[in-house]
This record gives structure tokens, C-alpha cells and sequence, in this order.
């Protein structure tokens, strides 16, 4: 019978005990199991995709306008999120192949005035729907001395959303003071600085306000290491 006679077959020499010279070899799950020096599915394992939350979009990027800016720094996908009205949130997720490529991106396109609004890009870990919530920041607060923990980076703002709007919306988080960015033409930059009298105050209004919607945009809030 072919089955028996291939059984009956001496292993081939990969089959042998590279150091006991008896011909005892591996027990037969020893053969599917897998070498720490041998990766068969090397691929697999080192192969890891980063993804980037970039915001502050204006509601006329796309996909294709997202992936264009994005392309030369090897972003494989590009999504503008939408809203249920199928209107854009004001923020996309892009994908990378590696971290590397990832945070190079966030590196170059973190403040960049895109379409009339700066862009905010921090590493996506989940927290896309609300806003970005939980996102790694790219900035170091024990780089800058003046970092007190007390100021809010809010973005991905409406155009129409002025001082007095913002600061109502965090009245219950007592701000000291609440600053809209404008361009030189009095055009809002869709970014604020909200400051707090103490950093848990600054804390516990972005922990309370990120990912509220305001006119279908989800505001993204995260501490401002400038200050």
C-alpha cells in the first residue's frame, strides 16, 4: 500500500537529531513547530500598519484630496469620516504600512495649513469615533519649559464657532480665557487654546468635551505643550 510503504520510509535527513548521531530524530510535532531563529511568517509578525487621525479638514476633502496629500509619505488608504447626514466630520483616518511612514506624515502635515485650516494629526489607537480620544500626542512636554498643564489645543472647529461660542461650551470647566485663531483675513483658523486655572481643570474639561459635536464636527481637544 502506498501510505504504509511511505511510512515505512527512513526519514529524510532533516528529519534527524542534528547532534544525536543514533538517528533518533524529532518526535513528528517538532516538525510543524517552529525554530526561534527560523520566521517563517516573518511577514506576518513585523509587518505593523499605523494609522493617523488628521483634523481640522475642511468639509470639502475627500477621500482622493486626502489621499493626495498623504501619498508621498506612503499612506495606503485615506477615509474622510462622515457623519450620518453624509457630510464630512472634519477628520480622516490614514493608513500606513509602518510607523515609520506614519509618523513621518504626522511629523510633516501636524500644523499645516491645509485649505484654510491647520491640520492636527496624532496616532489613531481606537479612539476615531470619538474624535480621536485617546490618540498619542507627537509633542513632549518636558521639552518645553513653560508647559504648565493648564491650556487646551482645540481643533477641528467650525468656521462659525467665535470666542463666546466656545467659552459657553466649557463654562462648566470655569476657563480663565478662551481664544479663537484667526488668519490674517478674519477668517477663523478652526483652532482655539482654552486656558484653566489648575491642569486638572484642563484635564477634566478634555476628558468631559472630546469628541463633542459641534455642527457635525467632532472637536478634537488635547493638552497644548506651548504653554
Amino acid at each position: 500500500m502506498f501510505v504504509a510503504s511511505f511510512l515505512l520510509r527512513p526519514p529524510p535527513p532533516s528529519f534527524i537529531h542534528p547532534t544525536n548521531h543514533n538517528l533518533t530524530h524529532f518526535p513528528i510535532a517538532n516538525i510543524f513547530s517552529f525554530h526561534p531563529s527560523v520566521n517563517f511568517f516573518h511577514d506576518s509578525i513585523t509587518y505593523q500598519m499605523a494609522t493617523i487621525y488628521i483634523g481640522n479638514l475642511t468639509w470639502g476633502v475627500t477621500d482622493e484630496t486626502l489621499s493626495e496629500l498623504t501619498n508621498e509619505y506612503g499612506a495606503t488608504t485615506a477615509t474622510v469620516v462622515m457623519g450620518r447626514n453624509g457630510r464630512s466630520r472634519g477628520y480622516g483616518l490614514v493608513q500606513f504600512n509602518t510607523k515609520e511612514s506614519a509618523d513621518t506624515c504626522m511629523q510633516k502635515l501636524n500644523g499645516f495649513e491645509f485649505e484654510g485650516r491647520e491640520l492636527h494629526c496624532k496616532f489613531d489607537e481606537g479612539g476615531a469615533n470619538k474624535g480621536g480620544k485617546g490618540g498619542t500626542n507627537t509633542s513632549n512636554p518636558t521639552e518645553n519649559a513653560s508647559f504648565t498643564g493648564k491650556s487646551l489645543y482645540v481643533s477641528n472647529l467650525p468656521w462659525a464657532t467665535d470666542d463666546a461660542a466656545l467659552e459657553e461650551l466649557f463654562l462648566a470647566h470655569n476657563p480663565v480665557s478662551v481664544a479663537v485663531k484667526y488668519s490674517n483675513d478674519k477668517r477663523s483658523r478652526g483652532w482655539a487654546t482654552i486656558t484653566f486655572q489648575t491642569p486638572e481643570a484642563a484635564t477634566g474639561a478634555m476628558d468631559a468635551l472630546t469628541g463633542f459635536m459641534i455642527d457635525e464636527r467632532a472637536m478634537s481637544i488635547r493638552l497644548d505643550y506651548r504653554a
